[in-house]
């Protein structure tokens, strides 16, 4: 992992709905364990989050959530069908009734050799122990990086640098928000982020007409970046674009940093794991809830 985790915690609301997810998972495997409460205090109320980092945050559609049962100093837990993700186990009491994890709760996150470290299900003994929570999350979560573990590269990065190859392509000449094509055979995206705000991107297009012809575009831009929660801002600095035409001859052309290519866009993002716990990026140019129309890709093995 290439920083500390941040805004780990989501409100009350989020974690219910992972909570009432869970009776609908068909995925397998189950992590378990003992929460302990303060001397003199109890575990009465206490969650249990096995929370996955995507975006600096808990997913909320791959993180899981349970009751801790017991309302003595010790409580059992048990969280099932959690698949092949890694966790960052948490147990947490809201206190001050706030609905987030803030100064006045009681936090307890699993450690080993005093460093937060991944679950990997099926796992038991993970147990966690409550303590005063003073609103630092950094310091609730260590100084430290997470200790490298064998579960450790199915823990979404929470950075985009990197290269990037497409697995699915997805785009819709049918799906008139997106305004894209459909990527038939050999179709592809690649990306490339660098930690120092530089990015390289490749499309190639395939399409073949239903009037028995062909066309092909393959475009290349190059330039900086700039990452939000939802949006990627590219502004271009070099692009080469060929669109070579099968149908009509006359609307082929070549063009090599034209202005037309070099203006700014935005691309919505997001960052999940896959079924075997591989990160896919999914890039989508418009409409946002139609995450199906958006190419989605695998960052490349070092």
């Amino acid at each position: 992992m290439n920083s500390k985790p941040k805004n780990v915690f989501r409100s009350w609301l989020v974690l219910f709905a992972l909570f009432i997810s869970m009776a609908f998972s068909q995925n397998s495997g189950s992590i378990q364990g003992t929460v302990y409460a303060l001397p003199g205090s109890t575990v009465s109320s206490a969650v249990v989050i096995a929370c996955v980092m995507v975006n600096d945050t808990c997913s909320e559609t791959l993180s899981k959530v349970g009751v801790v049962q017991g309302a003595g100093s010790s409580g059992t837990y048990q969280l099932e069908n959690l698949g092949t993700a890694s966790y960052l186990m948490l147990a947490w009491r809201d206190l001050n009734g706030s609905s987030d994890v803030d100064a006045g709760d009681e936090v307890g996150v699993y450690t080993k050799n005093g460093q937060p470290a991944l679950v990997k299900s099926p796992a038991t003994g993970i147990d966690l122990r409550l303590k005063p929570f003073t609103g630092d999350k950094d310091a609730l979560l260590g100084s430290a990086e997470v200790a490298s573990s064998p579960t450790q590269a199915a823990q979404p990065s929470r950075t985009l640098v990197g290269d990037w190859s497409t697995i699915d392509f997805l785009n819709s000449t049918n799906n008139v928000d997106t305004g894209r094509y459909l990527g038939g055979n050999n179709s592809f995206t690649t990306a490339k982020f660098d930690i120092n705000g530089k990015y390289e991107m490749t499309e190639y297009i395939y399409i073949t007409m239903n009037i028995g012809c062909s066309n092909w575009i393959f475009t290349t831009t190059s330039g900086t970046y700039s990452i939000s929660n939802q949006q990627i801002a590219f502004a271009p600095k070099i692009s080469n674009q060929i669109n070579q035409s099968g149908c009509r001859l006359a609307t082929s052309y070549k063009r090599k940093n034209d202005p037309r290519d070099l203006q700014a866009f935005n691309y919505w993002w997001k960052l999940e794991l896959d079924q075997d716990g591989c990160e896919v990026l999914s890039l989508l140019r418009f409409n946002l809830s139609d995450w199906f129309y958006a190419d989605h890709l695998h960052r490349s093995k070092k």
